[in-house]
């Protein structure tokens, strides 16, 4: 089976939706601009930030910009430290790193917020390394980070495990399987489109695959 294993983090090893969508809505009402049903706000856990405030806002690349330093303002103080682990999770990773297995962080959050947040609830020993976005735009495409992550593992015989599409098509840019879990905030109708070789309903499925 897999040697290393990448995991995406929210939606996949934390619950991140209460501080992501609280961000977003302070970011919107500081801005003056309307306010996004809690359905929708959901819809920007996972992808890059600055593309989802420009695809659910209608605004441009500036005020997306002016957006987002808002929205790291109130997560980096705030926000961040509402996460939970999902239900079974640290089981799971204790069991794989027992077992042998290399695993890495591979996220679009921000490197710095998902160190604390995972360091807060002692996670971040079961991962090599924990690789996330810069505050820039020079790595926050998922297969670059992806990448990153491979160039540094022991094995490449390897799987990316995430909720949302964008985990899967990251993982097929650079040649590995997904694992799509449905437990997460992605939309399930194109997280089975990009097509994932497995689909686990609940952390116990998922440590059944892996």
């Amino acid at each position: 089976m897999y040697k290393t294993i990448l995991f995406d983090l929210d939606g996949t090893i934390l619950n991140t939706a209460e501080g992501i969508t609280e961000g977003v809505r302070i970011a919107l009402e500081g801005k003056g601009l309307p306010p996004l049903p809690y359905e929708i706000r959901e819809l920007f856990i996972g992808p890059p930030l600055r593309n989802s405030f420009q695809k659910y806002c209608g605004v441009d690349a500036d005020t997306a910009e002016a957006l987002l330093a808002d929205y790291r303002v109130f997560y980096g103080n705030e926000g961040l430290h509402l996460a939970r682990p999902y239900e079974g999770i640290e089981n799971l990773l204790k069991s794989l790193c027992a077992s042998g297995k290399e695993l890495f962080i591979a996220t679009s959050k921000p490197t710095s917020y998902s160190k604390i947040m995972l360091d807060e609830w002692g996670l971040s020993g079961y991962f090599k390394e924990i690789v996330g976005a810069g505050m820039g735009k020079n790595m926050d495409a998922k297969d670059k980070i992806i990448a990153y992550c491979l160039s540094k593992a022991e094995s490449k015989n390897a799987i990316m495990v995430g909720d949302t599409m964008y985990d899967v098509i990251g993982a097929h840019q650079n040649n590995i399987p997904a694992v799509g879990v449905l437990y997460g905030f992605g939309d399930h109708d194109e997280l089975r489109a990009s097509k994932p070789l497995y689909l686990a309903e609940t952390v116990e499925e998922l440590g059944g695959i892996l």
